[in-house]
């Protein structure tokens, strides 16, 4: 019997920059916002310094890009053997939080470095070393070389899964804050 589970992952970037690394990168700054939850799991190791300055204009129109359903086989790690490589993203956005910026994306579900992949290829577009013409082409085109880098995984948090009936979130709730 096969079972019909809708999965919402949610993973995070967190970047910053490196002109500003004194203000991010010490202590345990809290990098998600509005969830008091984080502090359980973020801390300052949980980020990437990026050395160049960023778009934060262009990173947006690059995420928008990755919304609703595509062949995401240009954003799987080599040696995948994930059946199918079409996912549905619900949302793709980057922000600011304070010297901060952040990436969030949730989605169906994600291929094996999926999302380390769809972080490089914005990154060299919010940087200016890439059009976005590039990551049309890796979507429209899915073979990896189209795609950018990976980006590091220690700037990535998995921070949420939920199923109908269950909730990570609910979970922790019950189990860490009662």
């Amino acid at each position: 019997m096969k079972l019909n589970v809708f999965i919402v992952i949610k993973e995070i970037f967190v970047l910053c920059i490196a002109l500003l690394f004194a203000a991010c990168g010490s202590g345990n700054k809290l990098h998600e916002h509005d969830n008091e939850l984080a502090k359980l799991s973020l801390d300052a190791f949980a980020e990437v310094n990026i050395h160049t300055p960023l778009s934060i204009e262009k990173l947006n129109a690059a995420a928008e890009l990755f919304l609703g359903t595509h062949d995401f086989a240009a954003f799987k790690a080599a040696g995948s053997k994930a059946e199918t490589t079409v996912r549905t993203i619900f949302l793709s956005r980057w922000s600011r939080d304070g010297d901060c910026i952040v990436y969030d994306v949730a989605g169906s579900g994600f291929l094996y470095n999926m999302v380390r992949i769809m972080v490089g290829t914005m990154l060299r577009i919010g940087q200016g070393y890439d059009d976005i013409s590039k990551l049309r082409h890796a979507l429209e085109c899915p073979r990896r070389e189209n795609a950018g880098d990976t980006a590091p995984a220690h700037g990535l948090t998995l921070w949420r899964i939920e199923y109908p009936e269950f909730d990570t979130e609910d979970l922790l709730l019950r189990n860490f804050l009662l």
